[in-house]
């Protein structure tokens, strides 16, 4: 059969012919008989008329359509979807999906309903029916039982999951509960925060839980290898051999499992009080339903002392797949008395199937849990995250599937319409399979915009689809959360979004049907200033939650529409849900205008959701027409226009672009432009005011107009400022009996009525802003000095100011709060009013000026915001603007006022509060704007803007060259900081740093771009110069600002004072100077590598071991390091403080005279003495007495507990000395030649150390001297050589030659021999090497150069050895030479040459 569907009309899809025809062998032009030309598609892919289809492919059959642009539009066809988003999950056939579109492109709606442009409401929301167990209002429940659709994930989401096994299984006394969950189709990415009865499963003991995350491949889980049938029985097992017989259901058993408890244990109760061993015999039998025959289970005498209760099991194996029935009875007991606990009952059968099914495709939780106090009686409830990062995504460019994120709402539509897994094989390949819409069907560029875009908005979807849905309703949940929406396009699958965007498309009265434009406004006063949006919050733990987002007027609002309720499934965010709702509202607020006109067949070139320009002579939106001709930039138009017009838009005929220019004069219909790049004749153009040529729709439909020749398009006002982001709080959310919102915002406006002075009549106007819910609002005040809090009244939630009367002496403080019905207060709103401070009036602004600044914001949108200044800088000033144009309803006429002026009869707009300047944002462009700044007397009270300064700015696109910034600055740190005033004369885009003046550039010279007045950098170069560029909205550069540096390198430090310390020393020098980064610290230990580190600070601390060290410094800055300090030495070893010691020594002698002092004074008898002596010939015997064992201590520690320095050891055969520090002070013999050089330390022997004369040659025998330290005095005699000698001079012995420390030689003689080096300098001159070659050639011939020279390092000349009988022509480029004979008897001439080359 041939699917043949055959369309009438492409704008009007539900015009169609749909049925089958048996496959004939025809081609597709003999499947219809319609009249007219037609093009052909075959399963979505054009063909030509004489393809044959074969059986069961698709034929579409649609008019062809002339006119440009409508690739997309010529094959509507209808591609019948059959894929779901799961087994089982999404039907297997869509209904008509055509008119689904048209409802998903609804216009915006009244009432409490909001815009709902492009992205639709889901159709069935199964969130808040019982088929979901996931988004409900109650904590998620695990489903049990068959026929449940495999849920689908995308991003993070948490779950209960489906039970698909349960069984329990007794292991000797412990019984075992075996749980498996499925939560998601897999493959999936990670299953986490795994939680029963709402604790975390770590918190359980004995609980063994096993994940697999869905792979075709993956492995079984343990305790799921066989599938398990319980059925629970309750059968008491007395002793009277009475059989209990239990019939299973089902003919598939392969093995029976009978389980036995015995609930109160098992024991005899003794005659002394315990317990002993008691037993019970029991049998059991099986066999198939039908036969006679029985056969046992092995089972017996259970024999046990234990008074806790236990399970057994007894088993079967390996049966014939049957129906079986089992009995069991209980035989005989040790006894029957009280005494015996010896109750048993038949606790259970279970049937057992041994499948080993993995369970391919199916992400599973398996969870195996011993019965506790925990963990008993009904199953657990289990809830977990479960997360899917990627989807599989086809790209047409590089023909392979790639991973994108699957929490993005474009790829997860694309998913849902595609829906491709990749499967692996047992060989570690792998394929996909997708079961969706045909990868050649959906165009992949449109979702990778439209994903970028919501990467931008930081818009998430994370969703578990768990309930059963077509996927045209399952698609519109990631299309509602990332406000985008699902179109055919031809036989693709495409998309459009709801984001900021710029003109494609320029229509005007030339290019619309005559009389064909309507315009239609929404009521707003019907419009919902408040959203309730419902989502799944993350923060709490994924329970539904609500928040309710309001208008920027609900506060000023004269009535409050009740709010509209959204369900936001598929967010999880409380920032997301807060700007969806901030979002829906400003669509609320700006898009109260729509549009209708009928266009000819280039309306095609722009589709649904883009962004258009429309003129039309019904509104002021400036002058449309046709282009006559161009002649360079001058253009002739169809009509003559307003002298006063500023600019124009022109719609390039070739590829649509939309061009903007200034209108330099205009002389009738001749128009000179600025630039006429682009304009052709027969163009579209719109000219007018600046802002005000045409306006911004974005297109909502393109319908069949009332001809074939025509197209409806309907759009809406297009406002950039609804995608700005938004910078207001996200609010939290909080429960009502929590808090009392109170009033905020507390003002203080005083009035004098007689003058200035004390005792003077005031009047205090108070004034607040009321909380959202109804609460009542008192206002107190209290006079400084008082006690009394004096209510002065009570307001309702309409009223929001009181005026009282003061007194001009006095100071007051001033609170508003507000009450709940229960009484309950709220925080306070507080204000001081100090009425002497009218004796000092407020000081006002001077020099006020304001100029308008362009901006491109990170989504791609502009903005046109208005810096307000004024000084002095320090002074604080209050902004308020009104515009001279207001929305319809908010009009007010006066007298004497133009329409242009309108808007300046309205209510002033705070701006803002700032020192010295302001920032008005989303300044409209084509408005006028009344700034006035007010500012504040002594107490702070400010003036009201009527009575303030004002000044009126014009916002207008400015599209000259900018001026050269100025004031361009650079401050040199760690980083230049460069700085620059604001160009003001163009919409400056960005400024442009560089190393060269080649603006626009994208060479490594481009050091910036951006749109602020400053930016840190780091150079490379230490001289060199900057160029700074202001670069305007259509890419004109200003004439640079140059700034020249030339940074030396810092000065070398001082020498650096080192002080040395136990394992270690300290570096200190000078401070760092402002200009550099920090200091290098050059660390040389003898004989050892150079460490070298770095610091902020101008002290370093360094720790090491003992050793001799040389110390250097040196400043650093961006560029690098500069010259190093001289260096300094410093020897660290372990030292320890003579009076440490001293104070601490004991000798025998203080002991003495301690003793001797006792036994003067009486305190110690013969007795005592005797008794001591007796108890210090005991072991240990000193321990006895604590001053013996404290002078012990002292002995053994000396300086620290934990730090001996030395212990003696005095015994008849000799002395040992073990410790880590020894200090010999009275004078020391050491004979026998005891010291050998394996006991003198490195850096030990010091020249202090040794006597004048000790050391002679007989006693000094080395093969090498590694290193010799401090001053060695006079050397006599030998050679020394293979060393490095550091020290002062060196000199001889009558001083007529030295070489001093800094390599200075004095008194020497070169006779002979080579001096290498970079430079030889005599008397502060460099002697530079000179080499001069001359020589002769003849006629053409280049000038050699000296051996070793570079050309760079030459000069050269040549010169005409001329004769008296010929003329010559002579002449030189470079080296070469060229000479010529023009008349004589010498054709070769000769040339000589010299060459002096210098280094």
């Amino acid at each position: 059969m041939i699917h043949v569907i055959i369309v009438n009309n492409p704008f009007d899809r539900r015009q169609r012919k749909d049925y089958y025809e048996s496959c004939s062998g025809k081609t597709v032009k003999e499947y219809h008989s319609e009249e007219g030309e037609k093009v052909y598609a075959i399963n979505g892919v054009p063909c030509d008329a004489d393809y044959i289809p074969a059986d069961g492919e698709e034929l579409v059959v649609m008019p062809k359509i002339e006119g440009k642009a409508l690739g997309w539009i010529l094959s509507i066809g209808i591609t019948v979807l059959s894929a779901g988003v799961g087994a089982g999950l999404i039907g297997s056939s869509m209904m008509s999906m055509w008119a689904r579109m048209g409802l998903s492109l609804a216009i915006g709606m009244v009432g409490n309903a909001l815009v709902n442009k492009l992205t639709p409401t889901p159709k069935a929301d199964l969130s808040n029916t019982e088929q979901s167990n996931t988004y409900g209002w109650g904590a998620p429940t695990t489903l049990t039982g068959q026929g449940y659709p495999l849920p689908i994930v995308y991003g993070t989401v948490k779950t209960s999951g489906i039970m698909l096994a349960r069984h329990v299984v007794s292991e000797g006394e412990k019984q075992y509960l075996n749980i498996l969950y499925c939560v998601a189709e897999g493959p999936i990415d990670e299953i986490s925060n795994i939680e029963l009865n709402g604790n975390p499963i770590s918190n359980y003991a004995d609980v063994q839980v096993d994940i697999r995350l869905g792979a075709n491949t993956q492995k079984i889980i343990p305790n799921f290898n066989d599938s398990y049938a319980d059925t629970g029985l309750a059968y008491e097992l007395n002793d009277d051999s009475n059989w209990h017989t239990h019939k299973l259901d089902g003919n598939t058993a392969q093995g029976l499992e009978l389980t036995f408890s015995f609930p109160a244990g098992l024991y005899y109760s003794n005659d002394s009080g315990g317990t002993s061993e008691t037993w019970v015999e029991l049998e059991a039998q099986y066999r198939k339903v039908g036969d006679s025959d029985w056969k046992n289970i092995e089972v017996g005498r259970i024999k046990k002392n234990t008074n806790k209760s236990f399970y057994l099991v007894y088993s079967v194996r390996d049966l014939t797949p049957a129906r079986y029935e089992v009995r069991a009875r209980c035989t005989k007991k040790d006894g029957t008395s009280i005494r015996y606990a010896n109750k048993v009952q038949w606790q259970g059968v279970t049937q057992v199937i041994y499948d080993d099914f993995e369970y391919p495709g199916k992400a599973l939780i398996g969870i195996k849990a011993l019965a506790t106090d925990q963990l008993s009686g009904n199953d657990p409830s289990m809830t977990c995250l479960v997360t899917r990062k990627n989807v599989n995504v086809w790209n047409p460019a590089t023909k392979h599937y790639e991973e994108r994120p699957a929490d993005n709402p474009a790829w997860a539509t694309y998913d849902i319409l595609h829906h491709c897994l990749k499967i692996d094989d047992t060989e570690g390949g792998f394929e996909y399979e997708a079961d969706g819409v045909r990868k050649e069907n959906i165009d992949y560029y449109a979702f990778k915009a439209w994903a970028a875009a919501c990467a931008n908005a930081g818009m998430a979807f994370n969703y578990l689809y768990d309930s059963a849905m077509s996927v045209w309703d399952a698609k519109d949940y990631p299309c509602r959360v990332g406000r985008g929406a699902i179109l055919l396009m031809g036989t693709k699958f495409s998309c459009v979004y709801d984001y900021a965007g710029t003109p494609v498309q320029l229509f005007t009265v030339a290019n619309m049907k005559k009389d064909s434009f309507k315009e239609e406004f929404q009521a707003r006063d019907q419009r919902a200033n408040a959203v309730e949006i419902s989502f799944m919050n993350k923060d709490k733990n994924y329970e539904r939650d609500v928040l309710t987002v309001y208008g920027d007027d609900y506060d000023t609002a004269e009535r409050n529409v009740q709010p509209v309720q959204i369900e936001l499934m598929g967010c999880t965010s409380l920032k997301q849900a807060y700007a969806f709702g901030r979002y829906k509202l400003r669509s609320n607020k700006y898009e109260i205008r729509t549009v209708s006109f009928d266009a000819f067949v280039d309306a095609i070139a722009c589709t649904i959701g883009d962004v258009i320009l429309v003129q039309t002579d019904n509104t002021t939106w400036g002058t449309g027409g046709r282009i006559v001709s161009v002649n360079g930039k001058e253009l002739t138009l169809d009509q003559p226009i307003d002298i006063d017009y500023s600019s124009i838009f022109v719609r390039d005929q070739d590829t649509d672009k939309i061009f903007e220019t200034a209108i330099i004069s205009i002389d009738g219909s001749k128009v000179t432009v600025a630039d006429a790049t682009g304009f052709s004749a027969d163009a579209v153009y719109a000219a007018g005011k600046t802002g005000k040529i045409a306006k911004m729709f974005k297109v909502l439909a393109i319908e069949k107009g009332m001809d074939d020749a025509t197209r409806t398009i309907t759009g809406i006002e297009y406002y950039p400022e609804l995608y700005s982001p938004d910078t207001s709080k996200v609010p939290e959310i909080t429960a009502y009996d929590n808090i009392v919102n109170g009033p905020t915002d507390l003002t203080i406006t005083c009035t004098v009525k007689t003058g200035y002075g004390a005792g003077t009549d005031c009047s205090v106007h108070c004034a607040w802003i009321n909380p959202k819910t109804a609460n009542t609002v008192y206002l107190e005040t209290r006079e400084d000095g008082a006690n009394v809090w004096v209510r002065r009244g009570r307001f309702e939630n309409s009223e929001n100011s009181y005026t009282f009367g003061a007194d001009g002496t006095k100071k007051y403080t001033v609170r508003v709060y507000s009450e709940n019905e229960l009484g309950k207060r709220s925080g306070y709103s507080t204000a001081r009013v100090d009425l002497s401070a009218w004796l000092h009036p407020a000081e006002t602004p001077k020099n006020i000026k304001a100029y308008t600044r362009y901006r491109t914001l990170p989504n791609g949108s502009h903005r046109y915001d208005i810096l307000v200044s004024w000084e002095s800088k320090d002074l604080i000033g209050r902004v308020w603007y009104k515009t001279n144009h207001v929305q319809g309803e908010a009009i007010v006429i006066e007298d004497g006022l133009s329409a242009d002026e309108l808007g300046f009869a309205g209510a002033w707009v705070y701006a803002g509060q700032g020192k010295g300047q302001l920032i008005i944002p989303q300044a409209l462009p084509g408005d006028t704007y009344r700034i006035a700044i007010t500012t504040a007397d002594g107490r702070g009270v400010f003036n009201l803007p009527d009575d303030a300064p004002k000044i009126d700015k014009l916002v207008a696109l400015k599209s000259t060259i900018p001026n050269t910034p100025d004031n361009f600055k650079m401050v040199i740190g760690s980083v230049a900081h460069l700085s620059w005033n604001p160009v003001t004369n163009a919409d400056v885009q960005f400024y442009e740093l560089r190393t060269n003046s080649n603006a626009g550039g994208d060479s490594d010279a481009l050091l910036a771009r951006t749109d602020g007045l400053s930016f840190d950098v780091t150079l490379s170069k230490r001289r060199g110069t900057l160029y700074l560029f202001a670069c305007n909205t259509e890419g004109k550069y200003s004439a640079p600002a140059t700034i020249s540096y030339n940074k030396p390198a810092p000065l070398a430090p001082p020498k650096p004072d080192l002080i040395s310390a136990i394992g270690g020393f300290s570096v200190v020098t000078n401070p760092i100077p402002a200009d550099c980064a920090g200091m290098a610290v050059y660390i040389d230990p003898a004989g050892k590598n150079i460490t070298r580190v770095t610091t902020t600070n101008s002290v370093y601390s360094y720790s090491c071991p003992e050793n001799v060290y040389e110390v250097s410094v040196a400043y650093y800055d961006m560029f690098g390091e500069g010259a190093r300090s001289p260096s300094n030495m410093v020897t660290v070893k372990l030292v320890i403080d003579e009076s440490m010691l001293k104070d601490g020594a004991i000798s025998l002698k203080k002991v003495d005279e301690s003793i001797k002092k006792a036994l003067e004074a009486g305190k110690v008898s013969r007795e005592s003495v005797n008794q001591i002596v007796s108890n210090l010939n005991k072991k240990d015997g000193y321990k006895t007495y604590s001053a013996l064992t404290q002078l012990n201590n002292a002995i053994e520690l000396r300086v620290k507990d934990n730090e001996i320095i030395n212990r003696i050891n005095l015994t008849p055969k000799g002395t040992t000395i073990d410790g880590s520090y020894l200090h010999i002070t009275g004078k020391t013999t050491i004979d026998n030649n005891v010291i050998v050089n394996g006991m003198i330390a490195a850096n030990a022997v010091t020249s202090d150390k040794i006597a004048a004369g000790a050391v002679t040659a007989n006693k000094i025998s080395v093969n090498s001297l590694e290193a010799v330290s401090a001053n060695v005095g006079n050397l006599t005699g030998g050679t020394i050589s293979g060393t490095t000698l550091i020290g002062s001079t060196i000199r001889n012995a009558s001083n007529t030659f030295s070489v001093d420390p800094d390599g200075n030689i004095v008194g020497a003689t070169l006779k002979a021999g080579t001096i290498d080096g970079n430079s030889v300098r005599i008397n502060g001159y460099n002697v530079r090497a000179v080499s001069i070659l001359k020589g002769t050639g003849k006629g053409d011939f280049t000038i050699p150069l000296p051996e070793g020279y570079e050309e760079k390092d030459c000069v050269w000349t040549a010169f005409l050895m001329s004769n008296a009988r010929s003329t010559y022509s002579f002449s030189m480029n470079g080296r070469r030479v060229h000479a010529k004979e023009i008349s004589g008897d010498y054709p070769d001439p000769l040339c000589g040459y010299m060459v002096i080359g210098i280094k």
